[in-house]
């Protein structure tokens, strides 16, 4: 329907045939049974045109993703905050799956510059202060300061 997320869409149906290790060619020709209403009759009427699997992703989502979707999804992107009980590996995550809807191609420094702006003020001055160079050292730095956080408070807890 209008509403759907073409990409998480695209992205399920990736993970679907990924299991199934089905090749573009087959994936192109078992699409079909997925798609319903106006995307069925879309692809019932276009068939003839989407001779590949990449000319389908363009074309689903030329005909069904919002002109705005690229601007939306920056905007949440931009706007992501960690939130009070999220751990810094799942925000990390949410935040890398963010990049990639924004730009499969996102660099690596970029993406660390989205994370660093929405962690926790308490992890965040830390994290600056330990200058990582790539997301594994990102992704470290951040699960040793909560680990330091975790081991302090439940020792604070702890004692009488």
């Amino acid at each position: 329907n209008k509403f759907d997320d073409v990409d998480a869409w695209l992205q399920n149906i990736e993970e679907d045939f990924y299991s199934t290790i089905a090749s573009n060619e087959i994936k192109l020709k078992l699409i079909p049974k997925g798609l319903t209403n106006d995307a069925k009759n879309w692809f019932e009427q276009n068939k003839h045109r989407l001779t590949s699997w990449s000319i389908f992703i363009d074309e689903i989502r030329n005909r069904f993703q919002s002109s705005l979707h690229k601007d939306q999804k920056f905007i949440r992107l931009r706007e992501r905050k960690q939130q009070v009980k999220e751990t810094g590996q799942q925000y990390i995550d949410a935040i890398e799956k963010l990049c990639f809807l924004v730009n499969p191609s996102m660099i690596e420094q970029e993406k660390m510059l989205h994370i660093k702006a929405g962690l926790k003020p308490s992890i965040q001055k830390q994290v600056f202060e330990k200058q990582p160079n790539s997301m594994e050292q990102l992704r470290l730095v951040v699960k040793r300061i909560e680990d330091i956080e975790m081991m302090l408070n439940d020792g604070v807890d702890a004692e009488p």
